[in-house]
């Protein structure tokens, strides 16, 4: 079932014996995607939620959900980024200057709708897919809860379509 991973991941947020309230934190963030499939490339805009828990010392985990803004159009078959959710594990470096890298692996679910123009070719398919990211976060002025954050994510790869995503955004920790 495709809402499994969700409910484990509230799961483990809610009930985890390790939670307090210093381990939380939130994104908000834009995602720029890109679909590629039979020789065509497509770029949409989402945006995205994503709540995390620190269960380790730079050891996380998240869920996140996006919803698409727009559209891409080509060779006259339109896509649009429905929604992508999952869950991930967060491994980060150790803080130095302010700033850290990190690596998300996890599983995610991505739907997108296509329509084809003068085509009564309406259809709307969904991906289910291990993922892997991998980002940046730089923590931004004088408060050390604020932190700006670049990431690139492949959210299905196989050998006929890949879906893929740049994120830009802010982090919160509680």
């Amino acid at each position: 079932m495709a809402c499994k991973p969700l409910l484990l991941s509230f799961y483990l947020l809610a009930f985890c014996p390790l939670a307090s309230a210093d381990n939380f934190y939130s994104e908000l963030s834009v995602l720029y995607t890109t679909t590629k499939f039979d020789g065509l490339s497509f770029s949409q805009t989402a945006a995205q939620a994503r709540g995390g828990m620190y269960i380790l010392p730079q050891i996380g985990i998240e869920i996140y959900a996006s919803k698409g803004i727009d559209d891409d159009s080509n060779a006259g078959l339109t896509t649009e980024f429905d929604y992508n959710t999952g869950i991930d594990i967060r491994l980060e470096t150790p803080e130095q200057k302010r700033a850290k890298l990190f690596v998300t692996l996890g599983y995610s679910q991505t739907a997108i709708s296509m329509s084809k123009q003068d085509s009564d070719f309406p259809g709307k398919e969904t991906f289910r897919s291990p993922s892997v990211g991998i980002g940046y976060e730089v923590r931004a002025g004088r408060d050390n809860n604020i932190s700006i954050l670049g990431k690139y994510t492949y959210f299905y790869d196989d050998d006929e379509i890949r879906i893929s995503g740049f994120n830009l955004g802010a982090k919160y920790e509680f």
